[in-house]
């Protein structure tokens, strides 16, 4: 795993400078703590942070080609680089080195824009070609590999960070209201957004490319279909996805480093681990964090897990001071996120880093399967939305007076989040379980100005389009929606920016492109079964696990933020956001904030995750915005 940035110069005559490169290339030293590289040559600079995985000795870069007009950045893995590496050579081509990145440039030189089709792979890169004077930038399906971007009038910068990208001066700090209501509603940022009206995200599967002169051309090169039409016998679909998984598995144990695996305890992480069990020789090292209040805690489930596969087994509990933790964790965010668990992400890739340098993870598993407790609640809100309209309201007005529970999965709380959704459309019924920011909230939270640049704006517009263009049935179109929104945009973000934080590659097998396609095949049904998500999964492997595992509810990696806001974290809450800080900051109504964290202490409302995004977004303005 690596780091990667450029310039590109419009003007040929305009040199790019040094030491923005160096600067723009060091602030990217935790992704790549084995090397830095640089090419200046004329109008364009590229810099890259090495994180040394394959190749240990000949993977330095930028890399060239053998005539130096190929030059090329490259963050990430490509699995199926040996087999490709063999193809190029039989073609006459002459490699080097070992490593997967000179094979990149080389495809290129045969199938130019279109070698990303030939990758198995996470990456994002680019490529600088001397003779056309264009930069091609390119991420990966999935989204699991950032890419940030830059146009100005003169020049075009990019970088697998925003902190990166905000070492030049240059680039205006104007900030996105669509995008920053988008994160207070959604958690995150929609792509192509961030939180800076001049930088733009490369979304999963697309290509940019730009010429001298400033031309600027975006491509999607992959798209992904639910196309089940053809349908077999359930014992083929249980076969496959086992014999792909294994696949997958298998391709992501190249390393020439140590290599082990996450390990909560749910079916998702336990699936890897046992999987990898089978394919190593010595015992795998895995890696779990445990919560003090155990509705939060997966710790007896992950050794359970470890006990009967006999792996080395690595935890810790996390311990009271979170104020400080907390605070090192938002330092550690390219951009603001408001995902809270990103805390136990930071600690267990910090605990993995002790004893490997990559980690396979369980990410993506529950989009693709409908893992999630909200695809269950669409099911049955299917039949809930025959109920009339006015028994509907009756039963939303009833639960408001419940207060919510401290427990993680409390059935009041539950039971709250669905029937507040009575008067929702389908659209809205989906995105009321990622929404934390209701109508209400936000005319009470946003000032006047925060409204005011809001007007007439559609916070949908950027996930709209995935809704029309989705395919299949119910469940599919809503898959198909949030494997293209909040798996890169919250998931996949969230678990790169704290993994690379210690130099930890993290590896995602649910993600291999082939097997997503797929199980994108995989009838709903077989996903989904009445009651029980990951039906499928849970028959493909239910010989590798104890069924403790494989029966359990789903839990999920998360923390216990509810309590922490009303504890640990509330004397932090209120001396970040004084009235103000608030006030200068000029986003936010204080009242509004006040009455939110009190309705959270007395359990008459669950405002956590709101109030935990308020604090993220104002820390880490004041470290990379204000220069406190």
């Amino acid at each position: 795993m690596c780091g990667i940035c450029g310039i590109f110069n419009f003007n040929s005559e305009y040199p790019v400078e040094e030491e923005l490169i160096i600067l723009m290339t060091k602030a990217l030293a935790h992704r790549g703590p084995d090397g830095e590289g640089l090419l200046i040559e004329d109008n364009v600079g590229l810099g890259h942070r090495r994180l040394s995985i394959i190749d240990l000795g000949g993977g330095h870069q930028p890399m060239a080609n053998e005539y130096q007009t190929v030059w090329i950045v490259f963050n990430g893995q490509i699995y199926n680089y040996k087999e490709l590496r063999e193809m190029l050579i039989e073609n006459g081509h002459c490699l080097v080195t070992r490593s997967d990145t000179e094979v990149i440039i080389h495809l290129y030189e045969d199938y130019g824009d279109e070698c990303v089709n030939k990758l198995n792979g996470m990456f994002s890169f680019a490529i600088w070609d001397k003779p056309r004077k264009r930069i091609l930038l390119a991420r990966d399906r999935l989204g699991i590999k950032p890419l940030y971007y830059f146009i100005g009038k003169d020049e075009f910068v990019f970088s697998s960070e925003l902190r990166s990208l905000l070492q030049n001066k240059f680039i205006e700090r104007q900030l996105d209201f669509l995008a920053l209501d988008g994160f207070f509603r959604f958690t995150y940022f929609p792509g192509p957004r961030t939180m800076f009206k001049s930088i733009k995200k490369v979304l999963p599967g697309h290509l940019l490319t730009i010429e001298e002169g400033g031309k600027v051309s975006v491509e999607r090169y992959w798209r992904l279909s639910f196309d089940s039409s053809t349908r077999r016998k359930e014992e083929y679909y249980v076969e496959e996805l086992r014999h792909r998984l294994e696949e997958s598995v298998r391709r992501r144990l190249i390393s020439d480093v140590p290599l082990g695996a996450f390990l909560s305890g749910g079916l998702d992480s336990s699936t890897i681990v046992a999987l990898m069990s089978q394919l190593v020789r010595r015992p795998t090292k895995t890696f779990s964090i445990g919560f003090q209040d155990k509705s939060f805690s997966e710790l007896e489930f992950s050794q359970l897990v470890s006990r009967q596969l006999g792996v080395d087994h690595h935890w810790l509990i996390v311990q009271p001071d979170i104020v400080d933790l907390a605070k090192e964790v938002i330092s550690s965010m390219d951009e603001p996120m408001g995902e809270s668990s990103a805390i136990p992400t930071y600690l267990v890739s910090k605990l993995a880093r002790e004893s490997v340098t990559v980690a396979l993870s369980g990410d993506g598993a529950d989009e693709l399967l409908a893992g999630y407790d909200m695809y269950l609640a669409q099911y049955i809100d299917r039949f809930y939305q025959k109920v009339p309209m006015p028994l509907r309201q009756l039963g939303g007005t009833l639960i408001s007076f419940f207060p919510s529970r401290p427990r993680k999965r409390g059935l009041v709380n539950v039971i709250k989040k669905f029937v507040e959704g009575y008067g929702f459309s389908p659209r809205m019924g989906h995105f009321r379980w990622i929404t934390f920011l209701t109508d209400e909230d936000r005319e009470a939270l946003y000032s006047d100005y925060f409204k005011g640049e809001l007007a007439g704006s559609d916070y949908f517009q950027d996930i709209a389009p995935y809704f029309e263009e989705a395919d299949g049935d119910w469940l599919d179109r809503e898959l198909y929606v949030d494997i293209m929104t909040t798996l890169n945009g919250i998931q996949l973000a969230k678990v790169d920016t704290m993994s690379m934080a210690h130099s930890l590659e993290v590896r995602v097998p649910f993600l291999d492109h082939e097997l997503v396609e797929f199980i994108a095949s995989i009838p709903s049904d077989l996903k989904l079964r009445r009651w029980e998500g990951k039906y499928i999964l849970k028959k493909a492997v239910a010989d590798l696990l104890p069924q403790e595992i494989i029966n359990r509810p789903k839990q999920g990696f998360s923390c216990p933020m509810k309590n922490w806001i009303t504890n640990e974290l509330l004397e932090l809450l209120h001396d970040t956001l004084t009235e103000i800080r608030v006030k200068e900051r000029g986003l936010f109504n204080y009242k509004g904030i006040q009455k939110m964290i009190e309705e959270h202490r007395y359990l008459q409302r669950n405002h956590n995750q709101v109030l935990w995004m308020l604090l993220v977004f104002d820390l880490w303005c004041r470290e990379y915005l204000d220069g406190d």
